[in-house]
């Protein structure tokens, strides 16, 4: 019997196939198209530079051109292989985006259109995987592309995309939707065996990549349940047996993550205690579904922070809000259950989507305050909205919504990603929309120490410690700054308050050692190196200087103690050559005092 035409519109995979001799649908175009026209309308992101973390993420680390730093990263955590640090740094554990970038950096090295270049190309992909999600999950071919269109278009992904160091959500968001299209694959399947193989594999390179990936197996979750086993009996079996795979393997991931960082997170010395930052998440919950909605003014650093007593107004405000939209969506989805019978899990998918992405992100207390809201989290929660409207609004103008949506986002998307052209429009930009971070006051002032403005750019640095007491970056510029300056005491002070999230930083501390031996006091110089000596006994420059302070100070003993861990650090460094005799003779210049 011919199939009616609704039957072919449900069925939208088939349509797509074609009849022999027949000319291709037009909908066979449609993956093409979805990955086209982010790669248009991100283009102009190729003549783009680097921002914040991309220099030691992609130019400055050693680790790019050590190849065994692949393997490092699966039991160091990123910050620490990327920094050079033997201690946890950081709560970033994400091997596979470690592995990717040390190797595509063998390939390109460190030019930022390069690596542009690979965020492009990953958005690309991305939009051919939703493309393929929405029409997995029954949606006509044109509704579809116009569904990942706003997807892809949407602003929020502007800080993934145009921002090479976003480059992390875009490998999780693109491995996390790919491991739903393999547990979606067509009922042709016999066995579950391959599904539920490639779904598990791609789950461990999202999570793997960037952490938020650990939202998958929940869904999944979810997903079996609210499927009825009578509709699709090899599907429902297929999600169940996934569930407790993905379940084991998460399981695994959280193990390795304690192994690794020593707990499950570990939160930046500036991050806020639990208690503390509990009503803050109202706060942010509330704002993510703003941005969702209505993504205008993009900032990449937000005002919603945990500053937020339990009785305050944005709190309140903020709880009413999401309670309303939760009874809302309650009787919406209600009344569509009234009608079909059952609750239409097509309807409730995309509302669980956004939710369950949006949970890993809500962990404030882990976070540093300046990083707890920002535009990019919303990469993958953001599929949620296109198909939620596509399931939600009534057939005759689901497409026109959607188009209207595509246009209005792709303009906004075109302004906010001019933002990320250079260092300078950005952190322009960045001051004009949240005045309020440390990390914007801490870039300005280095741009302007850069440009040789150096009193305007030591009081943004000033500001910016004043907003964040700990923020190592205006730390150690300031006392740099200080220390030029022959303000020893200052310099010493934010260099010490620098070691609270920086505890590496020894750098600092040799050169303020010099500073005091050539200014005359070299007994404080001694004092600081020694105390160097204590806090980073596997540096080899601190043990040299300890040698010369020492060998200066007639104080053999200790010297030569000091020297033969140089050797074991370095053994046959030329700074070492002719023994400890000649190395002290050859260097004690260093610590001298100039000649008047």
């Amino acid at each position: 019997m011919k199939e009616s035409r609704r039957q072919r519109r449900q069925r939208p995979e088939d349509s797509q196939r074609g009849r022999p001799g027949a000319l291709p649908s037009p909908s066979g175009w449609y993956g093409w198209l979805a990955a086209l026209v982010p790669l248009a309308l991100y283009w102009p992101i190729l003549g783009y530079g680097f921002l914040l973390d991309d220099f030691v993420l992609f130019e400055t680390s050693p680790s790019l051109s050590n190849l065994g730093s692949i393997f490092q990263g699966f039991w160091r955590d990123l910050g620490g292989v990327r920094i050079g640090s033997d201690e946890v740094i950081s709560g970033y554990y994400r091997p596979v985006f470690l592995a990717f970038s040390t190797l595509y950096y063998q390939v390109v090295g460190a030019k930022p259109g390069a690596w542009h270049f690979v965020s492009l190309i990953l958005a690309a992909l991305l939009g051919w995987a939703a493309y393929r999600f929405f029409v997995r999950f029954d949606l006509p071919p044109r509704t579809a592309l116009l569904a990942t269109l706003v997807f892809s278009l949407h602003p929020s992904h502007v800080g993934s995309v145009a921002w090479a160091s976003g480059l992390q959500e875009l490998l999780a968001a693109l491995f996390s939707v790919l491991a739903v299209l393999s547990l979606r694959a067509r009922e042709g399947h016999q066995s579950d065996r391959w599904p539920i193989a490639w779904a598990a594999t791609f789950f461990v390179l999202a999570v793997l990549s960037k952490e938020v990936g650990i939202a998958l197996p929940a869904f999944v979750a979810v997903w079996a349940y609210l499927l009825p086993p009578q509709d699709n009996p090899a599907l429902a079996r297929r999600l169940r047996r996934a569930t407790w795979v993905l379940s084991a393997l998460a399981a695994s991931y959280l193990v390795a993550r304690v192994a690794v960082l020593g707990g499950v997170a570990h939160p930046p010395a500036s991050a806020p205690s639990f208690a503390s930052s509990i009503a803050s998440v109202p706060v942010a919950f509330a704002t993510y579904l703003k941005m969702l909605a209505a993504p205008v003014g993009f900032s990449f650093f937000r005002p919603e922070r945990p500053h937020f007593a339990p009785q305050s107004l944005p709190v309140l405000v903020s709880v009413v809000a999401i309670l309303g939209l939760t009874l809302t969506a309650v009787w919406f989805v209600r009344k569509r259950r009234s009608v079909s019978g059952s609750i239409d899990s097509g309807l409730v998918l995309p509302i669980v989507w956004t939710v369950l992405w949006l949970g890993p992100v809500m962990n404030l207390w882990a976070l540093d305050p300046q990083w707890m809201v920002t535009d990019r989290y919303l990469l993958i929660p953001s599929l949620g909205l296109p198909w939620f409207l596509a399931r939600a609004l009534p057939p005759r103008i689901v497409q026109g919504v959607l188009a209207s949506l595509v246009v209005v986002f792709a303009l906004l998307t075109l302004r906010y990603s001019a933002i990320f052209e250079s260092e300078s429009s950005f952190f322009e930009a960045m001051a004009k929309a949240e005045p309020t971070s440390s990390t914007v006051f801490a870039e300005r002032g280095r741009l302007l120490l850069a440009a040789g403005e150096k009193l305007e750019g030591r009081r943004a640095l000033e500001r910016a410690v004043e907003l964040d007491p700990l923020a190592p970056r205006p730390l150690l510029s300031l006392g740099e700054i200080e220390l030029e300056n022959g303000e020893f005491d200052r310099a010493e002070q934010h260099f010490r308050q620098a070691l609270v999230q920086r505890p590496y930083a020894s750098k600092p501390f040799k050169l303020l050692a010099i500073a005091h031996a050539q200014a005359g006091r070299r007994e404080v110089g001694l004092r600081l190196i020694e105390e160097a000596a204590k806090r980073w006994p596997e540096d080899f420059e601190v043990q040299l200087l300890e040698t010369i302070f020492l060998g200066v100070e007639g104080d053999r003993v200790r010297a030569e103690v000091a020297f033969a861990a140089a050797e074991r650090l370095r053994p046959g460094d030329p700074a070492l050559a002719g023994g400890f005799d000649a190395t002290v003779e050859r260097l004690r210049g260093t610590i001298a005092a100039p000649p008047r």
